[in-house]
């Protein structure tokens, strides 16, 4: 069960990582949700912007 890989220029090439003996490159990373992320990047750009209103004084 080997795996190929087409790439640009059209060629077959057998890539170790699709073999079920292929090194494994280690778990998953978590994603974490929109949501998440919305909230910690408005909680930075309101620090930005408070940080910034107070150097201006």
């Amino acid at each position: 069960m080997a795996g190929v890989a087409s790439v640009i220029d059209g060629a077959a090439h057998t890539v170790d990582a699709f073999q079920p003996t292929g090194t494994p490159i280690g778990p998953a990373a978590d994603v974490p949700e929109p949501a998440t992320l919305l909230l910690v990047g408005s909680a930075v750009i309101g620090m930005g912007v408070t940080v910034r209103r107070r150097s201006q004084r």
